[in-house]
C-alpha cells in the first residue's frame, strides 16, 4: 500500500504569519510619537493607560513644586483681582483679606493639579471620546481602549511640561506666571489689555493640545478597528475636534460673564 499523500493532506501545517508583537509599556509612550497608528491599534489590541498617568503625576508634582519656587503667588492673585471692577472699590484692607486665603492656599492647589489633573482629564475625555464614538461612529470602544488612547495621546503635553519646566528654571522668582509659563498658544501674541475673552480663546489655540489631539483623533481610528468597526480618521477628527470646540466656547463665555 502507497504511503503517499496528496500535498497539504496529513502533514503537520507549519507556523502562520507571526503576530506583530505586544509592545512595553515604555515603548508604546516613545513610538506614539512615530509610529501612531501602530500604537494605537496595538492599545486596541490590549488595553493600557496606567505607565503614561503615572509618568504625568509624577512630571505634574516635580512641575507644580517648580511652579511653587517661581510663581508668586500673592502678586498674580492681586493682578488678577485687580482687573475686576468690583475689587478695585474695595478698601486695601478689605482686599488683603479677600486675598488671603487664595494667596495661602495657591501652592497647595498647584500640587492638587499637577496630582490629579490628568487622572480626571483621562476620565472625563475618555468618556466623552468613547460616547461620540460608538454613538456617532458606530464603534464598539470599551472604556479601557478610550483611556488607553487618552492617556497615549497626550503624550506630547509631555514634551510641553519639560521645556516649560527648563523655562521656569532658568527664571527668577516673580518672574513666571501660570499664563507665561510657555508662550506656546495665541495668546502670547496678545497685548496686556486684551479682552478677556479674547485671552481666553488665545490660550485654548495651544501648538501642543493640537498635536494631542491630532494623535487622539488617530488613536481613537485605529483602536476603534481593534473591535471590527473601521472608523475613519475624519471621523473621529470630528469627535475630538468638536468636544474642544464646545470647551472653548464655554470657556470664553465665562470669561465674558467674569470680566
Amino acid at each position: 500500500m502507497s504511503t503517499n499523500v496528496p500535498p497539504g493532506m496529513g502533514a503537520s501545517p507549519g507556523p502562520g504569519p507571526a503576530e506583530s508583537a505586544e509592545m512595553g509599556a515604555v515603548a508604546r509612550m516613545l513610538n506614539v510619537f512615530f509610529e501612531p497608528r501602530k500604537v494605537f491599534t496595538d492599545i486596541g489590541r490590549k488595553p493600557s493607560f496606567l505607565a503614561p498617568i503615572i509618568l504625568f503625576m509624577v512630571m505634574g508634582v516635580g512641575f507644580a513644586w517648580m511652579m511653587n519656587q517661581r510663581v508668586d503667588w500673592g502678586g498674580y492673585i492681586r493682578a488678577q483681582a485687580e482687573k475686576q471692577e468690583r475689587f478695585a472699590q474695595l478698601s486695601e484692607e478689605q482686599k488683603q483679606q479677600a486675598l488671603a486665603p487664595q494667596t495661602k492656599y495657591a501652592p497647595m492647589f498647584a500640587y492638587g493639579g499637577g496630582l490629579l489633573g490628568t487622572p480626571i482629564t483621562v476620565l472625563i475625555l475618555s468618556a466623552l471620546y468613547m460616547f461620540g464614538c460608538n454613538t456617532i461612529g458606530g464603534a464598539q470602544l470599551k472604556f479601557s481602549q478610550s483611556a488607553g488612547v487618552v492617556a497615549h495621546g497626550l503624550m506630547p503635553s509631555a514634551v510641553g511640561s519639560v521645556l516649560a519646566l527648563i523655562l521656569m528654571a532658568a527664571r527668577d522668582y516673580g518672574d513666571v506666571t501660570p499664563e507665561n509659563l510657555l508662550a506656546s498658544h495665541v495668546g502670547a501674541l496678545l497685548p496686556a489689555d486684551a479682552p478677556a475673552a479674547l485671552v481666553s480663546l488665545g490660550g485654548s489655540i495651544e501648538v501642543f493640545w493640537l498635536w494631542c489631539m491630532v494623535l487622539l483623533a488617530i488613536g481613537l481610528s485605529a483602536a476603534a478597528s481593534a473591535t471590527g468597526k473601521k472608523l475613519k480618521t475624519g471621523t473621529t477628527a470630528g469627535i475630538v475636534f468638536g468636544i474642544w470646540i464646545l470647551w472653548v466656547m464655554v470657556k470664553v463665555g465665562f470669561a465674558v460673564i467674569v470680566s
